[in-house]
């Protein structure tokens, strides 16, 4: 385990970010190759965003997606 002082602790949490923001990129990524490749895992949804597909960018994250096939377009509704 680490430990970050405060006055180091802003760097750390930068760098989760610009980890997380890779993470996202590397899955948009995917996503405009092929919206249902698998892997990377996704899901189908069911309720309010019936129609709609999740894939988890990390743990904690996820990224909800709709796909139009007629116009070949990926419309990201939350990330």
């Amino acid at each position: 385990p680490f430990w970050f002082p405060k006055k180091t602790g802003a760097p750390y949490k930068k760098l989760c970010i610009y980890w997380r923001f890779l993470e996202s990129q590397a899955l948009l990524h995917i996503l405009e190759l092929d919206p249902l490749q698998n892997p990377p895992p996704y899901e189908k949804l069911v309720g309010d965003l019936k129609g709609a597909y999740s894939s988890r960018i990390n743990i904690q994250h996820r990224l909800v997606y709709e796909v139009i096939r007629k116009e070949k377009t990926v419309r990201i509704l939350r990330m």
